[in-house]
């Protein structure tokens, strides 16, 4: 009897040791971070590691794109943007400022069309902006000019992009299109001696542990477009860049261009994609990520709605192609990355409760499905009109900063993957919103909060300075902006715009609103309070 007794104590105490680690690994898989810095396992199962700061692909301005010579910066010191005096004081704010401009929120440069192949007039080659010439002699000035401000002045991490092919290699024979030169190099072995050359150049500039460690390679942008020739051309020219590349800097990683696939049917592209990974695992050509575009656009939604899922699909494909290649376990990352859309599913870039609501629901969604790293196709515009706390994002990634360097769960509690609650949460910090892709006024959700709070940051429609400014818009009789859906900011800066939001008073109050947005509130909440929120209301909740 005793024997069996003491078996049974033992039984219990193992049940119990294993219903505690069991727990344990509950409670550790509710903080796991599908998080921006490390590659996440299968579609949904998350990777715990800690989350880092939201990349930012920020273009160098090249002649023929660029709007201005400060091309994607935000000025400083305009006086019209005296929000931006908050950033300097941001917990971890990394704020870059390259000729007097400040670019916030951006780790790493992807440096697009920085080896040339610009259309300055849109139709009519423009070979003199090219790094190498007509001869084959090179113009390290025109590369150093371009990289210097973000590898010296700014001490940036760089993604070193060999979209525009330079005009040499296209023995006369260019293909110029809406982004500059897309036609491939003709002679393969020419362009890998050409990219060789740019590796060790760089190195010779810029240390060769420095390119080893601060430098990836991504051969095109979007080169299914296709904007590098077909598949068996942009085969040719990846296998000649990337070989240059493991050449002289073996730790530099290098990939194929982001994939277009997520703008279109993606039936149309999958041949394009899983021909090319196949034939880099049978030619043991490396491919060290895998990256896409992704707008969000939503083609095949019922009604043409945009949804955060959406993002999830990209994420699926990239790991079926990584699958193909022979190594599941490759980073997958958005490198370019907006919404772009409003409530009605129209293009735009406002900066409302919608957009904030839909960043937040798109990034959670998407780091919950395993990307590493999401880009954002520039953090500001021209003469800073348009400035990162103007966009829909610039909001939700002031507070997404608040989370850096702590570890991070994707929380996504929708309904079919579309309406609901979605939230990144960390110990101390919690980043939520209601997000409701059907537009619905009277949607609201619940959250269960995760940690105790003291302080509140909200953003909603009744008190989103964009949303506000509407509103007045609306009073005054300005009929073209009556349902509140204008693409964008710009749209408010023609010349009826201009009537209104160049007042004094409303410019006031739109300021003295955006700033109140980056107030927080003291307001005391205990962990575990189930809290309800209002279609497009996102909190970032602090303990």
């Amino acid at each position: 009897n005793s024997f069996c007794t003491l078996l049974v104590v033992v039984g219990m105490a193992m049940h119990r040791l294993l219903l505690a680690f069991s727990l344990a690994l509950v409670f550790a898989a509710a903080y796991v971070a599908a998080s921006l810095t490390a590659g996440g396992g299968p579609v949904g199962v998350p990777t715990l590691t800690t989350f880092d700061r939201w990349y930012g692909s920020t273009p160098i301005p090249d002649q023929w794109l660029s709007h201005t010579p400060s091309g994607w910066k935000v000025p400083v010191n305009d006086e019209s943007l005296p929000w931006l005096s908050l950033l300097p004081t941001w917990p971890r704010m990394n704020a870059t400022t390259v000729d007097g401009t400040v670019i916030p929120f951006v780790d790493e440069v992807a440096t697009v069309r920085c080896l040339g192949g610009w259309d300055a007039q849109y139709g009519h080659g423009n070979a003199s902006d090219d790094i190498i010439d007509s001869d084959y002699q090179f113009r390290w000035n025109l590369l150093d000019g371009r990289l210097d401000p973000w590898v010296i002045g700014a001490n940036k991490s760089i993604l070193l992009v060999l979209d525009n092919v330079p005009y040499v290699f296209t023995d006369g024979h260019p293909k110029l299109g809406p982004f500059g030169q897309d036609a491939p190099p003709v002679n393969y072995t020419k362009f890998e001696w050409f990219v060789g050359e740019v590796v060790q150049h760089l190195q010779q500039r810029y240390g060769a542990e420095r390119v080893a460690n601060r430098f990836r390679f991504r051969v095109g942008t979007e080169p299914d477009g296709p904007r590098y020739g077909n598949i068996t051309q942009y085969i040719g020219s990846y296998t000649a860049a990337a070989r240059a590349v493991k050449r002289y800097s073996p730790q530099s990683p290098v990939g194929a261009g982001n994939w277009l696939h997520q703008e279109r049917d993606y039936a149309d592209y999958q041949a394009f994609e899983d021909t090319f990974y196949a034939a880099m695992k049978a030619a043991n050509v490396a491919v060290d990520f895998i990256a896409q575009s992704d707008y969000v656009q939503g083609f095949h939604h019922p009604g043409g709605r945009r949804y955060p899922c959406f993002i999830t699909n990209g994420s699926i494909a990239m790991q079926n192609y990584a699958r193909i290649y022979g190594a599941p376990a490759l980073p997958r990352e958005t490198q370019e990355f907006s919404p772009l859309n409003n409530v009605e599913g129209r293009t735009s870039s406002e900066p409302g409760s919608f957009g904030v609501a839909f960043y937040v629901a798109c990034w959670t969604a998407g780091l919950d499905s395993g990307l590493r790293r999401i880009f954002h196709w520039g953090t500001g515009y021209e003469k800073g009109a348009i400035g990162a706390l103007w966009t829909g994002y610039g909001w939700a990634m002031g507070m997404a900063e608040l989370l850096v360097g702590q570890p991070v769960a994707a929380i996504t509690r929708p309904s079919g993957c579309e309406r609901g609650a979605y939230a990144l949460s960390a110990p101390h910090a919690t980043l939520v919103t209601a997000f409701d892709p059907y537009a619905n006024a009277t949607f609201n959700t619940t959250f269960v909060v995760p940690h105790n709070v003291s302080r509140v940051y909200r953003i909603d429609a009744a008190t989103a300075p964009f949303d506000v400014m509407l509103r007045d818009a609306e009073a005054r009789g300005y009929t073209k902006y009556r349902d509140g859906l204008p693409y964008d900011m710009k749209e408010l800066l023609n010349a009826e715009g201009q009537r209104w939001i160049r007042q004094k008073a409303v410019f006031q109050r739109f300021v003295d609103l955006q700033k109140i947005t980056f107030t927080p509130v003291e307001e005391t909440i205990a962990a575990g309070t189930e809290i309800t929120l209002p279609q497009f209301t996102t909190l970032m909740l602090l303990q």
